[in-house]
């Protein structure tokens, strides 16, 4: 990588670093996303009983076991993004309540690949909406009682992120099971 000099000014252009930046910023969320998608997916089969961790490290990279499971993951989440952007777009309140309505898709999808149903990402939405019915109240002051968790992330720079996020991941991951049961 080149950086371009200014003849004016005699100052560095730190655009092309701060693109490359930007760049990689959003490759290593979409990453992380997936490696947390995964835990949370081990998450679920230890609850459930159905995995026992002889080996964690590789039982918390389930995910990468099969391609549908990558695949789904990162489209959902994408058709989760779009539609609760649009709800936003109309007003506040109706993007709230549809993100928590698309809540489970994720773990729908993962369940209905399991059973061996083929499932479209739309309908894995559209699933976790009917779950959510009568619920997204009960998930809605869930979500609320980690206020403290996150404002102690934020003081801690994100040290206190070492604690806090495993414990919400886990807790979002039990309450997918307990809706489920």
């Amino acid at each position: 990588m080149k950086l371009e000099q200014s003849t004016i000014t005699g100052q560095l252009d730190y655009s092309s670093i701060w693109n490359i930046w930007s760049i990689a910023n959003v490759i290593f969320s979409i990453i992380l996303s997936i490696l947390i998608v995964s835990v949370m997916f081990a998450c679920i089969d230890i609850h459930r009983q159905t995995q026992k961790l002889d080996n964690p490290f590789v039982d918390c990279l389930k995910l990468f076991q099969r391609r549908d499971y990558v695949i789904g993951t990162i489209l959902i989440s994408i058709l989760q993004a779009i539609w609760i952007f649009l709800w936003t777009f109309v007003l506040i309140i109706p993007g709230i309540i549809k993100s928590l309505a698309y809540s489970q898709a994720i773990f729908i999808y993962r369940d209905q690949i399991d059973q061996g149903n083929k499932i479209r990402y739309r309908d894995a939405i559209t699933q976790s909406r009917i779950l959510m019915t009568n619920h997204k109240w009960e998930y809605f002051v869930l979500q609320l009682s980690f206020i403290g968790y996150w404002l102690l992330t934020i003081v801690t720079g994100g040290i206190a992120g070492l604690w806090t996020m495993p414990y919400y991941r886990l807790t979002m991951a039990n309450y997918y099971v307990n809706l489920t049961k």
